[in-house]
C-alpha cells in the first residue's frame, strides 16, 4: 500500500514540475517584436543630415526586425503596443563623414520593452566602429550599417535573455561630434 502512495506522489510531483516547465517555456517564448517607427532623441538632430542621408531609421528598422524574426521565429516589426514590443530611442549619432580615415563612427541608443505600453525592462548600447578592413572605402553610411547589426544581434540576444547585459561601449562622444555645424565656427 505504501508503494502505492509512493507512486501516486511521484506522478503528482513529475505532473507538477512539467507544467511549471510548460509555463515558463511559454512565458519565455512570447515574440517580441521592433514596435516602428524608430524613434530619434532631440540629441540626434545636430546630425540630421546623416540620419536622412543614411536613412537610419529604415536601417534599423531592417536589421533589428529581421533579427527579432529570426529569432523569435514571429512577425519581427509592428505599429501596436499590444504584447511584447521593443521600443528604441536613437540617443547619439556620432562621427564625422567620410570614411575610416576620419576616425570611429558611433551609435547609441536606449531600448525598453514594453508589455501592453508598460515598461518591463531597459537598457542602453552604444557601438563605435572604424569600418573594418575595408573601412578606407565606406562611407558613413557604411559605419552606420556596421553599428545597426551589431545592435541589432544584442537586442534580438537581450530580448531573449533578461540576465544578458548587452556589451556597450562606454565611450561619450567627442566635444567636435555634437556641437552643431552652425555653432563649431564661433
Amino acid at each position: 500500500m505504501k508503494q502505492v502512495y509512493m507512486l501516486g506522489a511521484a506522478l503528482v510531483l513529475i505532473g507538477a514540475a512539467t507544467s511549471a516547465d510548460a509555463a515558463r517555456s511559454a512565458a519565455s517564448s512570447e515574440q517580441v517584436s521592433l514596435l516602428t517607427p524608430v524613434v530619434f532623441a532631440p540629441t540626434t538632430d545636430p546630425r540630421a543630415e546623416v540620419r536622412d542621408e543614411c536613412k537610419l531609421g529604415e536601417m534599423l528598422t531592417t536589421h533589428v526586425g529581421d533579427a527579432l524574426r529570426r529569432a523569435n521565429k514571429g512577425p519581427g516589426v509592428t505599429e501596436s503596443t499590444d504584447g511584447d514590443v521593443l521600443k528604441i530611442t536613437v540617443t547619439t549619432i556620432w562621427g564625422a563623414r567620410g570614411n575610416n580615415w576620419t576616425g570611429p563612427k558611433g551609435l547609441g541608443l536606449d531600448a525598453v520593452i514594453l508589455h501592453d505600453g508598460v515598461v518591463v525592462r531597459s537598457t542602453s548600447l552604444h557601438r563605435t566602429t572604424m569600418g573594418g578592413f575595408w573601412g578606407a572605402f565606406k562611407g558613413i553610411c557604411g559605419f552606420m550599417e556596421r553599428d545597426s547589426v551589431s545592435i541589432s544581434k544584442d537586442l534580438a540576444r537581450w530580448t531573449r535573455d533578461p540576465k544578458f547585459v548587452p556589451p556597450s561601449e562606454d565611450v561619450t562622444a567627442p566635444e567636435a561630434a555634437i556641437v552643431p555645424a552652425s555653432e563649431a565656427g564661433r
